[in-house]
C-alpha cells in the first residue's frame, strides 16, 4: 500500500511539474570552485584588454568598400549576417569559431589544461565548435578613411586569451583578403 502511495503522489507530483527524489542524493562536485572564478575572471578581463586592444583598426579605404568587404568575407569563413545597417555601419554577424580545426582543437585543450591546473575535477574539450557573435562598426573618419571596431561575443568557456586573439587574427585577416580581392577586381573592370 505504501509502495503504491509513493508511486501515486509521485506521479501527480510528477505532472505538477515537481521533481521527486526517491533515494538520497549523492553530492556533485561544485561547478564553481572560487580556483576556477579566479582563473575566468582573468581570462575576463584579458578578454576585455584583448577587444579593445585588437578589435580596432583604421583603413585608408572608402566606407562602401570596406562594408562591403566585411559582409563577405566574413560569409567565406562561415559566419552569416544577421543584422545590419549601412547607413550606421553597424554589423552583427553569428558563426562557428572561425580558426582552422587543428589549431582550434588544440587551443581549447591548451584551455581545458589551464583549469584542470587549478580544478579538483578534471575538465576535457568540447568536441564541438562554439557559435561566435561579432559586432562591428564602421566609424567614417575621411572620405577614404574608416575605423572599423569588431567585439567578439564569447561564453564563459570560450573566454582563454589565446583563442580569443587568434579568433580577431582570423577574422581581420578574411576582412583584408575580402578589402585586397575586392580593389583587385575593381581594377580589373576599369
Amino acid at each position: 500500500m505504501k509502495t503504491r502511495f509513493s508511486v501515486l503522489a509521485g506521479a501527480l507530483l510528477l505532472l505538477a511539474g515537481c521533481v521527486v527524489h526517491t533515494r538520497p542524493v549523492v553530492a556533485q562536485p561544485e561547478m564553481h570552485q572560487p580556483q576556477i572564478d579566479f582563473l575566468f575572471s582573468q581570462w575576463g578581463e584579458e578578454d576585455q584588454r584583448q577587444n579593445e586592444a585588437l578589435g580596432e583598426r583604421v583603413y585608408d579605404k572608402d566606407f562602401d568598400l570596406v562594408f562591403s568587404a566585411i559582409v563577405t568575407g566574413f560569409s567565406d569563413i562561415g559566419f552569416s549576417v544577421r543584422n545590419m545597417e549601412r547607413q550606421s555601419g553597424y554589423i552583427l554577424a553569428h558563426g562557428p569559431s572561425p580558426i582552422p580545426d587543428p589549431e582550434y582543437r588544440s587551443l581549447v585543450q591548451a584551455s581545458c589544461d589551464e583549469i584542470n591546473k587549478v580544478a579538483t575535477r578534471t575538465w576535457h574539450p568540447n568536441p564541438g565548435r562554439a557559435a561566435k557573435s561579432v559586432t562591428i562598426t564602421l566609424v567614417r573618419l575621411d572620405a577614404n578613411k574608416v575605423k572599423v571596431k569588431m567585439r567578439i561575443a564569447a561564453g564563459r568557456f570560450q573566454d582563454y586569451p589565446p583563442l580569443m586573439r587568434a579568433e580577431y587574427q582570423r577574422l581581420w585577416q578574411a576582412l583584408e583578403r575580402q578589402i585586397f580581392l575586392d580593389e583587385n577586381l575593381d581594377r580589373v573592370k576599369k
